[in-house]
């Protein structure tokens, strides 16, 4: 159904199948009457002079006859499927196997409930397709579909508005993304709908498993990781020859869209370059990136740095690892003009087989000055007030320009180091101490304290940029209760299908799913385990669980068709 109209599906456990033949049935048998009508009217005449009683029995032959023409044209069988497909051109048959593959796994992936209702299902845009079994010869179509390499190198058939859809299934090794969209018509590469695509590099070769060097893309939906359980290096420093670990994705592309990723168990999860301009992460879980050395844990959740326009990362959920979370340090180059907005972080360096190795969430500051940076409305968690989360500027001796720190909602230690010519700190919510800055007297409209609060719960609730039917959802849960009551009235009006994961098994069962009604919804808390590095099990040890204390989880929900 390339480019066509959003499709409507029942849910339930057999009714969409069923419902698809009946239609294709009725659809048969009017034609078959308007076309055999006439020629069985005359076989009327010798019915009737043959004395028998005209109106029932030639109602019984023709009856009988459509019954028997029906069943050699179609049936809900696969022979009779492709007899009816057969007679219809290639284009609907590649738009009722579409509709089928979206129905059958939004079923797959929503319906975890006895509720039904009836919901738009997404068309497809101009594009092409892609399999883990794909050729380089391929036309690109779904039935021949391209192989990955192939599609993201310069010979790919990709044009500017074109969206890649990669089908379901693990592709191996790692990938230069070289094609390029334009200003007004970025390429989105994307996972076919509702499909579970995994990049997975080990064993290949380059630092990234994706190398991002084309413009204007937008790259969503996709788990990117690397196999390879060495987790462990005997050698000191940032390469040693011991680790084939690949980095998640390197970004040097002009106004790229990272955007929904599940990026986890690599060298390092993005490393966000500067020559990216204008680029944005927005949405992604990144977690468990990195492995343990001697010196010290190595590979952060986010590498950044920056000179012109501004990086926007936002809305991603950001944990353990080896080392820091949002990473914007330079030694050479510059750390200017970053928008950090919206985004979770907890626990950054906990995957190091210890209970020491907590780093920054995030630190902006190395030995150049930070300048043309926002950090809004970002939530930090930690399992005491001591732990680090924030910090601005790196050493004492960097003349810094300026910052602004506005609206934020943390656990946590903030600091300051070096020198400022200018910055502001407004509205924000600090359990931790501050250091470096004089809160009381110079930013006295912030709530400082190292008291934790004991009742009721705290949520946030943050639509997704990407996918309209995507919400981020944050619970500081100060009572410790089992459950919590979320009141989603902010984000939906009406009847939606909707369910509901934990960030640490996005892939998994959802921890709550069934039909919203204007009414709140129950989380339950403290569910869900820890993911553990892949190689190094038992490394996020209890006291880096947050239990029933704090959770982060991803709403998607569907409106109903009434």
């Amino acid at each position: 159904m390339t480019g066509g109209a959003a499709h409507t599906v029942k849910y339930g456990s057999r009714f969409q199948g069923e419902a698809k033949c009946r239609a294709k049935e009725k659809a048969v048998f009017d034609d078959f009457l308007k076309k055999w009508w006439f020629i069985l009217s005359v076989l009327e005449i010798p019915i009737f002079l043959g004395g028998l009683v005209f109106f029932n029995k030639t109602f019984w032959i023709k009856g009988l006859l459509a019954a028997v023409a029906l069943f050699t044209v179609v049936s809900c069988g696969d022979k009779g499927s492709n007899s009816v497909n057969n007679n219809n051109n290639t284009n609907d048959n590649t738009n009722d196997n579409t509709n089928d593959n979206i129905n059958d796994n939004i079923n797959d992936n929503i319906n975890n409930n006895n509720n039904t209702c009836e919901i738009d299902l997404p068309s497809l845009d101009p594009g092409y397709f892609v399999s883990p079994n794909g050729s380089e010869t391929a036309a690109g179509t779904e039935s021949d579909p391209l192989d990955l390499a192939t599609s993201f190198s310069n010979t790919s058939p990709a044009q500017p508005g074109d969206t890649i859809y990669l089908m379901e299934g693990t592709y191996q090794g790692r990938f230069n993304v070289e094609i390029s969209g334009s200003v007004a018509s970025p390429i989105v590469i994307k996972p076919y709908p509702g499909r579970r695509v995994t990049i997975d590099g080990n064993g290949g070769q380059g630092e990234h498993i994706l190398n991002v060097s084309g413009d204007y893309l937008q790259i969503i939906g996709l788990e990117i990781t690397d196999s390879d359980t060495n987790r462990v290096s005997s050698e000191t420093g940032s390469s040693p020859s011991d680790i084939n670990l690949g980095g998640g994705l390197g970004v040097f592309g002009e106004k790229v869209v990272i955007a929904n990723c599940v990026i986890h168990d690599t060298a390092q999860g993005i490393s966000f370059w500067t020559p990216s301009v204008n680029s944005t992460l927005h949405g992604n879980l990144i977690y468990n990136n990195g492995w343990n050395a001697p010196d010290r844990g190595h590979g952060h959740a986010i590498y950044t740095q920056n000179l012109d326009g501004t990086k926007t990362i936002s809305n991603n959920v950001i944990f353990y690892g080896f080392s820091f979370g949002v990473h914007a340090y330079t030694e050479g180059g510059s750390i200017q003009g970053f928008d950090v907005i919206g985004n979770v972080w907890f626990l950054n360096g906990a995957s190091i087989p210890d209970e020491g190795g907590i780093k920054d969430n995030c630190l902006i500051g190395g030995l150049q000055p930070v300048a043309r940076t926002l950090l809004e409305e970002n939530m930090g968690w930690a399992p005491s007030p001591e732990n680090r989360s924030v910090r601005f500027g790196y050493g004492g001796n960097v003349d810094n320009i300026d910052f602004t720190f506005n609206n934020n909602y943390q656990i946590g230690g903030l600091s300051f180091q070096g020198n400022w010519e200018t910055g502001t700190i407004e509205d924000n919510t600090i359990y931790g101490s501050v250091s470096g800055a004089d809160m009381e007297n110079d930013f006295p409209n912030n709530v400082v304290t190292t008291e934790l609060p004991q009742s009721e719960q705290t949520v946030f609730l943050r639509p997704n940029q990407y996918d309209a039917n995507q919400t981020l959802v944050v619970v500081y849960n100060w009572e410790n209760t089992d459950q919590v009551t979320i009141d989603l009235s902010s984000q939906l009006t009406g009847r939606h299908q909707y369910t509901v994961h934990h960030v640490f098994d996005r892939f998994g069962s959802p921890v709550v799913s069934g039909t919203y009604n204007d009414s709140p919804i129950t989380l339950p808390m403290g569910n869900v385990p820890p993911p553990q590095p892949n190689g190094l099990d038992g490394t996020i040890v209890p006291s880096e669980d947050p239990g029933v204390s704090f959770g982060t989880f991803i709403l998607t929900h569907h409106p109903c068709k009434e």
